[in-house]
């Protein structure tokens, strides 16, 4: 006869799913841009359809979508001097005004002897680069790691720090929002204007965006995300 043993092996855990990266504004709106739809989004991040299609309809983050969706398309090498302008066209807005966080950022450009256009103009060119990066299919998102996080990003700075860099982002999405409205108004003027008066526009990608059958027109987010009904900027002329 078998006798049992004395002690019976500790049975084995499953390994834990590994965590996702949380669903982030611009994260959701570079796989929007990418032409990943809700329902592919909605998989990739574990979180509901309705609750992707929810936060899809927001007007500021279509507008982001379908800027960075033209940007993307103009090549590489004229996309700084375009970014760049037009940062410095919205933040001339926002000094006429007097607007603190604007102020701030300016100054803190300033003392570092940096141009605050090419500034912006830099962080929006790393969005881009990472919406390219982004592969074609829809792979799943990179499983966050297990180690604690160092120090850093907003919650590691002084308030004056955390204003400024809450002001940079703010400022880069804007740019890249109306930056890229402008060259979507620019491709379509060139493709109503008659045929032997047409000009080819800079990049070849079509008008629209995937997914925006009416993309929104140029929009700037509210001055800082803690300046609830404050009045919008007017658009860059």
């Amino acid at each position: 006869m078998r006798t049992m043993p004395d002690t019976l092996p500790a049975p084995t855990a499953a390994a834990p799913a590994p965590r996702v990266r949380g669903l982030g504004r611009v994260m959701l709106a570079l796989r929007l841009a990418a032409g990943h739809s809700v329902e592919q989004v909605a998989a990739l991040y574990r979180v509901g359809v309705a609750h992707v299609r929810r936060r899809q309809r927001d007007v500021v983050l279509r507008a982001l979508v379908a800027g960075l969706w033209q940007m993307a398309r103009l090549p590489a090498a004229r996309r700084l001097p375009r970014l760049a302008e037009m940062a410095a066209r919205i933040l001339a807005l926002e000094l006429q005004a007097g607007h603190g966080p604007a102020l701030a950022f300016a100054g803190h450009c300033r003392t570092r002897d940096r141009d605050p256009g090419l500034v912006v103009a830099a962080m929006a060119q790393r969005l881009l680069a990472r919406l390219e990066r982004l592969p074609q299919g829809v792979a799943p998102p990179a499983p966050r790691s297990a180690r604690p996080r160092a120090a850093g990003g907003l919650a590691g700075m002084a308030p004056l720090e955390r204003e400024v860099m809450a002001y940079a982002r703010f400022l880069r999405d804007a740019t890249l929002t109306n930056a890229g409205s402008e060259l979507r108004r620019e491709r379509h003027q060139a493709d109503a204007a008659p045929l032997d008066e047409r000009t080819t526009p800079e990049g070849s990608a079509p008008s629209d965006a995937p997914g925006l059958a009416t993309p929104p027109p140029p929009l700037l987010p509210s001055h800082h995300p803690d300046d609830v009904g404050q009045p919008r900027p007017p658009r860059p002329g």
